[in-house]
């Protein structure tokens, strides 16, 4: 009786274990799952994006684009966004912002007045984009931009050097105001079309310079004296051969004043010499 007894109470024990992990694991399998966390940096991503998209085509929103870019490159360091997760928001920014700022730049580029601001902007747009965005748009503007650019090199450089050189800075000059859409530009095809007489008066000056530099030239052989009257003179003949590189820009009248002055100097030196 006593071992029937004991034999009960332990199986009774065994069922109010089963019974209490029954229980347990129920409870657990049941318990609510906890709500979605929302991130938000995601969400201010995705705000800015909206806000910038409906802003249309018409000025840069460069300040905008910085913002969400350097947001994205907050949370890509504060591990907010995975490696992956953060490439592939930036690599969708710049494809969104390349077609703003490429429609913004085609609205400066039909205008006949191009602002220095401007194509900073633009500029700066196409150095942050151009490394994800390779699209016929983004490449496009980037060629407009390096043709404006070699064009301001022309014009800002439009000195005499040589005569191949003044050959090819005028070429080039009359070749990227006929471009498009660099004519439209009126401001800088004014400038190109001057290239011709820049290069003109640059010549005429520098030898201007030489030959008065001849009133305080004083070497100590007379051969010398030979020598340097002989290189301007041949210099002189350079500029009178490129008459018609540099059209009604070249002057004869010019040219006849400077040979004249040549002569004097040199008679001069020659009867300094004469002297010694």
């Amino acid at each position: 009786m006593n071992k029937l007894v004991k034999v009960f109470l332990l199986l009774l024990a065994l069922a109010g274990v089963v019974t209490a992990v029954m229980i347990f694991v129920k409870t657990r399998v049941e318990m609510p799952k906890p709500p979605a966390t929302v991130n938000q940096f995601d969400e201010q991503i995705e705000g800015e994006v909206s806000s910038l998209r409906r802003h249309g085509t018409a000025p840069f929103y460069l300040d905008a684009y910085k913002r969400m870019r350097e947001l994205i490159r907050f949370q890509r360091e504060e591990s907010l966004l995975s490696e992956s997760k953060g490439r592939k928001a930036q690599e969708q920014l710049d494809e969104m912002y390349a077609g703003i700022l490429c429609g913004a730049a085609d609205n400066v580029f039909l205008g006949s007045e191009w602002s220095d601001a401007d194509i900073k902007s633009i500029k700066e747009g196409i150095g942050f984009v151009g490394a994800t965005v390779q699209n016929t748009d983004v490449k496009r503007v980037n060629s407009v931009i390096d043709d404006y650019d070699q064009a301001m090199k022309i014009v800002n450089n439009a000195t005499f050097r040589s005569i191949a050189d003044a050959r090819t800075k005028i070429t080039s000059a009359g070749e990227y105001a006929q471009k498009n859409p660099l004519r439209n530009n009126t401001a800088l095809v004014s400038q190109l079309n001057g290239v011709r007489k820049k290069i003109a008066d640059s010549h005429y000056a520098m030898l201007n310079r030489k030959i008065n530099a001849l009133a305080t030239y004083r070497p100590t052989q007379w051969d010398d004296v030979v020598k340097r009257l002989g290189e301007i003179d041949d210099e002189l003949n350079e500029y009178k051969n490129a008459k018609k590189l540099y059209q009604q820009y070249y002057s004869d009248k010019g040219y006849k004043e400077l040979n004249e002055k040549l002569e004097l100097r040199g008679s001069i030196l020659q009867m300094q010499y004469s002297k010694k």
